[in-house]
C-alpha cells in the first residue's frame, strides 16, 4: 500500500519530551464492523513523545481487513463489509525542525506603490523600491530537495535603508502641496503572525501557501510642503494592519550547501494616517538562505484495532425517551428530564463532553463518527452511535 502522510503543525503530547528522543507508542481502540473509525492525528500521537514541534505522520503498513483515508488531518478505517477480528496499521513520525534563514539584502527587495488620498484635496501617487533584510523561518522534510513538506512558519523583514516617497497635488502643472513619507532604516517591518498550513511543493520546489495572515507595520516622517501644506500634520505616524494572503516561490538547492528560499510578495492593504487614506501595493521577491536542520524519525508503532460485532443494548426504564441512536443529521439525542449529569465517554474511555443535568436533548454534531457511552451515577451505560 502506499504511504499516508499527515502534516501535524501542534504537537501538545503528554508526555514530557526529551531531548533526541522521539518515541511512538502502540494505541488500541475499537470498533463494530461497518462502522467507520476516525483517528485524529493529534489523538494518535497524544500519547507520543515528539520532543515538541510539528511531525509527520508516516502510515508505514495499512490494515489488511480494512481501508484506510485520509481526510483533513484524520485517518479514517473501515473495516470490511461483515469483518469481526482483529486488525492493525503501523506508524512512525518524523519531526519537521524548523530553519531561520538569512535573507539576501542585495537580491531581495520590494516596491512600495502607494496612492495616498487626502479629503477635499484628491490623491497622489509615488513608489519607492525598498531593499530588504531580515530572516524568514520555515519548517521543511527532509532536509535536502526533492520536499515532501514545507511551511513558511514566520518573517522578520524590515527595509535595510531609508526611503522617501513624495507626493504632488495640484492641477494644470501647479502644485500646490507636496506630502513626503521618510521611513528610517528598520522603519517598515513585515511579520507572519498566523502562518497558513504546510503545503507539498511541486516540480522544482516551487509552492503555494494559502492562508496566511502577514502583518505590515511601521513608522514614516510626515511633513507637507507647498501653499497647501498646512493641511498635512507633520511629524511621526505609525501603521500597523494585517492582512490574509498567499506566500508562493520556491525552495530548492542553493550555493555552498545551502537551501534557497524564494518568496513572491504581492500584498494590497491600506493604512491610515491621520485621516488619510495610504492604500499600499507591495510587490518582489524575497531571496533567503540557510540550512535545514536534519530530521529525526521515531520507532514504528502498532495501532491494534479490534472490529467487534454490533452490541445491542437495551434502553434502562430510567431513561423512556432516549429514542433516537442518534438523528444522523443533526447529531441529537433526546432525553428524559434527568436529575443527574451525565458523562459522554468515547470506547477509549475518554470523556468527551458532559450532559447538564435536566436536559431534554444532546448535540453531539461536533464529534466525530464513532461510538459513544452516556454514563450517570446510578444508571447503566447507554451506547449511541454518531454516524
Amino acid at each position: 500500500m502506499r504511504r499516508i502522510w499527515i502534516s501535524v503543525i501542534a504537537m501538545w503530547g503528554i508526555c514530557a519530551p526529551h531531548a533526541g528522543a522521539q518515541e511512538a507508542r502502540s494505541d488500541t481502540l475499537q470498533t463494530e464492523t461497518g462502522v467507520e473509525l476516525a483517528l485524529a492525528a493529534g489523538d494518535l500521537l497524544r500519547n507520543d513523545d515528539s520532543g515538541g514541534g510539528p511531525v509527520l505522520l508516516e502510515v508505514v503498513s495499512g490494515p489488511r481487513h480494512g481501508t484506510l483515508t485520509v481526510v483533513e488531518d484524520s485517518l479514517v478505517y473501515r473495516p470490511d463489509m461483515g469483518y469481526i477480528g482483529p486488525d492493525s496499521l503501523i506508524y512512525r513520525f518524523s519531526t519537521v525542525p524548523e530553519a531561520v534563514m538569512t535573507v539576501d539584502t542585495a537580491a531581495s527587495s520590494l516596491t512600495f506603490q502607494v496612492d495616498l488620498t487626502l479629503p477635499n484635496v484628491g490623491t497622489a501617487s509615488d513608489e519607492e523600491q525598498l531593499f530588504i533584510e531580515g530572516t524568514v523561518a520555515a519548517a521543511a522534510w527532509p532536509d535536502r530537495a526533492p520536499f515532501d513538506s514545507l511551511q513558511v512558519r514566520g518573517l522578520d523583514l524590515q527595509n535595510s535603508a531609508a526611503a522617501t516617497l513624495d507626493f504632488n497635488y495640484g492641477d494644470l502643472g501647479l502644485t500646490v502641496l507636496t506630502v513626503t513619507l521618510d521611513a528610517a532604516a528598520g522603519g517598515i517591518r513585515l511579520s507572519l503572525p498566523h502562518p497558513g498550513a504546510a503545503v507539498v511543493p511541486g516540480f522544482a520546489g516551487l509552492f503555494e501557501q494559502a492562508g496566511n495572515e502577514v502583518g505590515v507595520a511601521g513608522q514614516v516622517g510626515v511633513t507637507g510642503s507647498g501653499p497647501l501644506g498646512g493641511l498635512v500634520p507633520t511629524g511621526d505616524q505609525q501603521f500597523d494592519t494585517s492582512l490574509t494572503t498567499e506566500l508562493a516561490g520556491l525552495l530548492g538547492p542553493g550555493v555552498g550547501g545551502e537551501e534557497r528560499l524564494i518568496l513572491n510578495v504581492d500584498l494590497q492593504e491600506s493604512v491610515d494616517l491621520s485621516g488619510n487614506t495610504a492604500d499600499l501595493h507591495i510587490t518582489g521577491e524575497i531571496v533567503a538562505m540557510g540550512d535545514i536542520p536534519a530530521s529525526a524519525v521515531s520507532n514504528e508503532a502498532t495501532v491494534y484495532l479490534s472490529v467487534v460485532a454490533p452490541v445491542s443494548v437495551a434502553v434502562p426504564e430510567s431513561l423512556p425517551d432516549l429514542a433516537v441512536y442518534p438523528n444522523p443529521t443533526a447529531g441529537r439525542v433526546w432525553l428524559a428530564a434527568l436529575p443527574v449529569e451525565l458523562a459522554i465517554v468515547d470506547v477509549l474511555g475518554r470523556e468527551r463532553g458532559r450532559i447538564p443535568a435536566a436536559s431534554r436533548s444532546a448535540d453531539l454534531s461536533a464529534l466525530p463518527a464513532g461510538v459513544y457511552f452516556l454514563v450517570g451515577p446510578g444508571l447503566p451505560a447507554v451506547k449511541v452511535v454518531r454516524r
